[in-house]
């Protein structure tokens, strides 16, 4: 990625009015918000929303290069945030879809949280299902 990519990117990243739904998900999720992942979680999640990039390798590749990591410490960062979630049962209760044990693979955690997002867009206010 060229500068003005990553300076692109960076931007949409860091728009509050895209991070906070997700912030709101995945914290519902039990996603512990003191973990270093946390952060590098929302970004993968709002990537791969865009649907722009095609392999969850070029996600955390991006995601690294944003935050100045490299991909494999941002996808380990990730995959233990997710490890440490009850995901599948929250996603589970969320999308009416009983998904396998927790914890779920990050890299289907990603895709259903973000799914979750695009197809619900009332769960910025719907408390219900905490």
């Amino acid at each position: 990625m060229d500068t003005k990519e990553i300076n692109a990117c960076a931007e949409f990243l860091d728009n509050a009015k895209y991070r906070e739904p997700v912030e709101r998900l995945i914290t519902r999720g039990g996603v512990r918000p003191d973990m270093s992942g946390f952060p590098l979680l929302i970004d993968a999640i709002m990537l791969y929303g865009t649907n722009k990039l095609k392999t969850f390798g070029e996600v955390f590749a991006t995601v690294g290069e944003v935050r100045k990591k490299n991909a494999c410490t941002t996808k380990r960062a990730v995959n233990y945030a997710v490890a440490a979630a009850p995901l599948a049962a929250f996603l589970s209760k969320r999308i009416g879809i009983r998904l396998g044990p927790d914890p779920m693979p990050t890299g289907c955690a990603i895709a259903y949280l973000s799914k979750a997002l695009i197809y619900n867009a009332e769960l910025d206010t719907d408390d219900t299902l905490k």
